[in-house]
């Protein structure tokens, strides 16, 4: 559900209030997050800003649950090439979201956005933090972004892995 409502809210290119009580959730799909305790707002920003600026302590407190999970590496979260539904040998035009046409030795890829755009993206690094990938995917407006290590295309990660992280570590 997170990927359908980021997918939505990056095509209609408008804001959308999202309650949620799942901080990892509330930093996959918000720029901005308000927190609130018994009806009272808290203090509102990025997810950043909450963590290294508490203004209360509830959300200081509800922030240090959180951030054991802020230390993950894209090596640890991604899809592997053979396992991606955004890697292809070749264009496909059944496939109706983002593709990343990959040669046979992982060096050279084009992508092609929604089977019409087409633009150079540079892949992420392995070892970059995953809020390093999800700042890489708000700024390019994809659902996915490729995976490097030494050059090479090593697979990708998503909307999708995110959530995924973010459930598997509760």
């Amino acid at each position: 559900m997170q990927t359908d409502i980021k997918a939505l809210q990056q095509r209609i290119k408008k804001t959308i209030v999202f309650v949620t009580h799942d901080m990892r959730e509330a930093t996959i799909l918000g720029d901005r997050i308000a927190m609130m305790e018994e009806g009272e707002l808290q203090q509102v920003g990025t997810a950043e800003e909450l963590q290294q600026n508490p203004a209360t302590p509830a959300v200081s407190a509800f922030m240090g649950r959180f951030s054991s999970q802020r230390n993950l590496t894209l090596k640890e979260v991604f899809t592997p090439t053979e396992k991606s539904e955004y890697i292809q040998p070749k264009f496909d035009t059944h496939l109706q979201h983002v593709q990343f046409i990959v040669d046979e030795h992982g060096k050279s890829f084009t992508t092609i956005n929604d089977g019409a755009k087409q633009q150079t993206v540079d892949a992420i690094d392995h070892s970059s933090s995953i809020k390093a990938a999800f700042r890489f995917l708000e700024s390019n407006e994809l659902t996915a972004v490729p995976i490097q290590e030494n050059g090479k295309i090593i697979g990708t990660v998503s909307y999708k892995d995110l959530a995924r992280v973010s459930i598997d570590n509760e």
